[in-house]
């Protein structure tokens, strides 16, 4: 419904986007609501201009710096980027899926994701490596770290890690990767990297049940500027991956690892355990000091907690 509204006033939106005042029409003024975008009307509320300043992602510099062999698309709006490119027919090819919005956006565990109009990054990259599943464990936490270790490098010192997969600050949540795996044959894996990262808009924290934050608290970012980064960085960790860098992610979880030696809370089975955060495993499972003895977790079973600070 949202995707056929856009469609149908597509060129409106443009010049929207562009600072132009355009005659108000309810359908119009439905959209941008629907879209969660500020908009003034004038003192006879016959027109109507954006009070969100929107710059869109910019397909033609994406494409003109993509490597070779990867194909891209833009959406306006999306169920899930992650869902879209996982629905496609099987291919050996790499493929990139960004979107302006998701309506369906995809967390761990089933939870959704907060993605607003024209703010964040949305971005997905599906490939086949020749690898089995098996060996994919520390996928997920590799991309955290290449991910984390970019923003530090282009102007964002404050950027950390949450196992096992949150981007964070201590202001609260920047960004989170989500890795879905489908056996394509015993030694070839289908793999969809999905990233959300907030770049001008955090969720509302009763939204999500926890604090957030964007990129723009810290500085001064181009969306489209970044994803040509992260498609580049994104590459670099997929040509290399075999499955046998562990001891490497270990070390440099550790180095960005945002809550390393501190107290935290993991919740399984509708437990709360409390201990000190001793990083990862060679495994990739979260290693915490209940004080008797060491617990291992697996991402997959449970979810960590950050005391809030006094």
């Amino acid at each position: 419904m949202l995707d056929q509204m856009i469609a149908v006033h597509r060129k409106s939106l443009a010049d929207l986007f562009h600072g132009r005042i355009l005659k108000v029409s309810s359908d119009l003024l439905t959209l941008l609501t629907a879209l969660d975008l500020s908009y003034e009307l004038t003192s006879n509320d016959a027109e109507v201009l954006l009070s969100d300043n929107i710059t869109l992602v910019s397909t033609d510099l994406i494409n003109a710096a993509l490597p070779v062999g990867i194909a891209y698309e833009h959406h306006w709006v999306i169920d899930s980027t992650n869902k879209y490119l996982m629905d496609r027919p099987h291919q050996d090819e790499t493929r990139v899926c960004t979107a302006e919005m998701q309506i369906s956006g995809r967390g761990r565990r089933g939870r959704s994701w907060v993605s607003p109009f024209g703010k964040n990054i949305y971005l997905s990259w599906l490939s086949t490596l020749e690898l089995p599943m098996r060996e994919m464990t520390g996928l997920s936490l590799a991309v955290g770290v290449r991910v984390a270790a970019l923003l530090r490098r282009l102007g964002c010192p404050q950027v950390g890690l949450k196992w096992p997969n949150d981007l964070m600050t201590e202001a609260g949540k920047l960004g989170g990767i989500l890795i879905e795996l489908e056996p394509v044959t015993q030694n070839r894996t289908r793999v969809c990297i999905g990233m959300g990262l907030n770049v001008f808009k955090a969720p509302k924290s009763q939204d999500i049940g926890r604090s957030a934050t964007c990129l723009a608290d810290f500085g001064q970012w181009d969306r489209t500027s970044l994803i040509i980064v992260l498609i580049e960085e994104l590459k670099q960790l997929v040509d290399h991956f075999d499955g046998e860098q562990m001891h490497e992610i270990q070390q440099r979880w550790t180095e960005l690892d945002l809550y390393h030696g501190r107290t935290i809370s993991v919740v399984q089975d509708d437990q709360e355990i409390e201990g000190l955060n001793q990083g990862i495993d060679l495994q990739g499972q979260l290693v915490l000091n209940c004080g008797e003895k060491l617990r291992y977790f697996n991402a997959g079973e449970v979810s960590v907690r950050i005391p809030e600070s006094p």
